[in-house]
């Protein structure tokens, strides 16, 4: 049935209708941890370098257009384990729903038909552009280029978005080390914008903190969570959330028998957990 022989078109039948065309994004948003862009910590400078360069263009391309404007056509994030890249991409796929596309290390793990993968990623961003295709993790996909060239089938794509037809549509990297990213890529000037996310600071790592323990027992609120936060200096946000997830899952045996034991325990499992100075 076709688009015109539907009489009547329920929001279901259209979102299938425009899924099996390969006309939404590849990321099931169902399937990814709901993220606010602006709900990130410590990242304020970077985001507001994604809305200006990126966001924006893409979104408001006409206003942007009028005060000669482009989105950047390729954008390099950059930074430790934990320090969140990832977080970032799915903070953009909420926000940018169907026109956001993600190629990562499955698409080359145990294929070698990658190459249509994402030919087809490309060709849907395109036919949906304003559009983002974020590329997680580079470095794991990198690894293979003396047998893939997905390198060189990069620098190719990102020539071709110079043209007026795809300069809405923006690649987007992430990689771990800056090195592991081809130079060909790196010195043509085909990666126009680099970011980095680094290790947060303490104001960063006190709101994190705050975040993550707001949904936690009362008796949490009198844990002294700046003391933590300066104690758990050269920790990242991955890490961060992994502490008061165990200290959430010890709290809810302790609290069942003794909650001030789980409020004195506290400090000791979080230096256990990370083996923070005393």
């Amino acid at each position: 049935m076709s688009l015109k022989e539907s009489k009547q078109l329920d929001k279901e039948a259209f979102i299938e209708y425009l899924r099996k065309r390969k006309m939404m994004s590849n990321v099931y948003l169902d399937e990814v941890e709901a993220v606010e862009l602006h709900s990130l910590k410590g990242v304020v400078t970077l985001i507001e370098a994604l809305e200006a360069n990126i966001i924006v263009p893409l979104e408001r391309y006409e206003l942007a257009n009028g005060f000669n404007i482009q989105p950047k056509r390729g954008v390099l994030l950059a930074g430790p384990p934990g320090t969140g890249k990832t977080t970032i991409g799915r903070a953009l796929a909420h926000k940018l729903r169907s026109k956001f596309f993600l190629i990562d290390g499955t698409f080359i793990s145990g294929s070698r038909d990658f190459y249509q993968k994402v030919e087809q990623v490309f060709e849907a961003a395109k036919n949906n552009a304003p559009a983002i295709i974020f590329i997680d993790d580079s470095d794991v996909i990198f690894e293979n280029k003396e047998d893939f060239g997905l390198y060189r089938y990069l620098l190719t794509a990102l020539d071709r978005l110079e043209s007026e037809s795809n300069k809405r549509v923006c690649i987007m990297m992430t990689t771990i080390d800056v090195a592991s990213v081809p130079a060909a890529l790196v010195r043509s000037g085909r990666i126009e914008l680099w970011l980095e996310t680094t290790l947060p600071d303490q104001t960063a790592r006190f709101e994190m903190l705050t975040d993550r323990c707001e949904s936690l027992p009362a008796v949490l609120k009198s844990v002294n969570l700046k003391l933590l936060a300066t104690q758990s200096d050269g920790l990242t946000g991955a890490k961060l959330k992994r502490i008061t997830e165990a200290i959430a899952k010890s709290g809810a045996k302790q609290m069942a028998t003794n909650p001030f034991a789980f409020l004195n325990n506290f400090m000791g499992d979080m230096r256990e957990t990370e083996e923070l100075p005393a």
